[in-house]
């Protein structure tokens, strides 16, 4: 046993538990270590936005995420509001922000200066991180907590990760730390979320490496996306269609139904016009095979794939082109995925704080849209915990 005892124990150095840290610090609480798996911390951070570090979006709202628990959700929304997230990330960690559109961004546009910003807050504390050095057990002990049968903490802050982006070491280790404090119905199975998605059909394969700029919907979901849909070897991908697949568990989970895209590819255009557009093509062109007619409109692989499907006739055209479905067969898994969709049920994660164990992060059951959504989160569950810990 390590001789000194932590009033915090964090496991994992990316964001929610660097700004975890940060807030204990600046709030008075320097008695903490942090272990970290790999050599280097911030990994997954690092990587947010491209590289750019989307931190937040402007129009976030507790209605944006999926979780077990909405209320209590709303509730840690309605303490830490957006600007007030924002206001610590600006004025206490020091990184200045820029807004494009509803998304935020630090200044610099690069994710490396929110974690330097992040690190001097701890570095200047004197908090030790100890890399490669992943929590490998947690032991409930009277009034603390014993890791790795090594170390002793009042409070332990479990902020491992998911599983998606394995390669940055969020590979499930944090649910194996937290089951033995929680019973099986406390957890929600695991699944990647924000992710490529894989299709039935064959016909689209041809296209693959193709970008169509359209919209797209679920069946059965009110909810459109407008974007660059990408056409893979094994189905499709690009922004939209990730913002998809964080749909679906929601609407088809247990239904026993395949998930069903229906893509628009020429929104600007009603079926009609697009019907009339068509015969037009017809009538100008009387020499050339139907799918060259097309050509000008849509590539020549994309105007076959579309004949094939509909047949030549206008009307039914006209149809396929505003209603392109594509079946969902699967995804592209945790390695291609940008977040981890279940894990520990928010409501028994909170209440599990009252007893100083702290899962935050990606490691709890809440999940969001690609757009600053999902670091938002981790900004937030990772202060809240910290404010938590200082009242105790």
């Amino acid at each position: 046993m390590n001789n000194k005892s932590y009033r915090v124990l964090i496991t994992g150095a990316g964001a929610s538990g660097l700004i975890c840290a940060c807030r204990l610090i600046l709030g008075g609480i320097s008695d903490i270590i942090i272990l970290e798996k790999n050599k280097k911390p911030a990994s997954k951070l690092i990587m947010t936005g491209n590289g750019r570090c989307n931190l937040s979006n402007t129009s976030v709202t507790s209605d944006d995420y999926n979780t077990d628990s909405p209320d209590i959700l709303k509730q840690l929304f309605d303490l830490y509001p957006g600007e007030k997230i924002m206001s610590f990330i600006n004025n206490d960690l020091g990184v200045m922000t820029a807004s494009n559109g509803d998304l935020i961004y630090p200044s610099t546009y690069q994710s490396s200066t929110v974690a330097r910003a992040l690190l001097r807050i701890i570095e200047d504390a004197g908090v030790e991180i100890l890399y490669e050095t992943p929590a490998v057990s947690i032991l409930r002990d009277e009034d603390s907590y014993i890791i790795n049968d090594t170390f002793r903490a009042d409070n332990v802050v479990v902020c491992t990760g998911g599983c998606s982006y394995p390669v940055t070491g969020s590979d499930g280790n944090g649910f194996r730390l937290l089951l033995p404090f929680f019973d099986k119905t406390d957890f929600v199975p695991v699944r990647p979320s924000l992710v490529p998605l894989k299709t039935k059909e064959d016909d689209i394969r041809i296209l693959s490496g193709q970008r169509v700029k359209c919209q797209a919907s679920l069946a059965g979901d009110d909810h459109v996306e407008t974007g660059e849909m990408l056409f893979t070897d094994y189905g499709v991908s690009g922004i939209m269609i990730m913002q998809l697949s964080g749909r679906i568990r929601g609407l088809y989970e247990g239904t026993g139904k395949a998930p069903v895209i229906n893509v628009d590819i020429l929104p600007a255009y009603s079926e009609d016009e697009i019907c009339g557009m068509i015969e037009d093509r017809y009538s100008r062109f009387p020499f050339r095979k139907r799918y060259e007619c097309l050509e000008g409109i849509f590539s020549p692989a994309m105007s076959m794939v579309l004949i094939s499907r509909y047949t030549d006739d206008p009307v039914k055209l006209a149809g396929g082109i505003k209603n392109f479905s594509l079946t969902v067969t699967g995804d592209q898994g945790f390695e291609h995925a940008q977040i981890t969709s279940g894990g520990i049920k928010l409501g028994s994660a909170y209440k599990a704080w009252d007893k100083g164990l702290f899962a935050i992060g990606e490691a709890v059951n809440v999940d969001g849209p690609c757009g600053g959504y999902n670091l938002h989160w981790a900004w937030l569950s990772g202060i809240a915990a910290a404010d938590r810990i200082r009242e105790s």
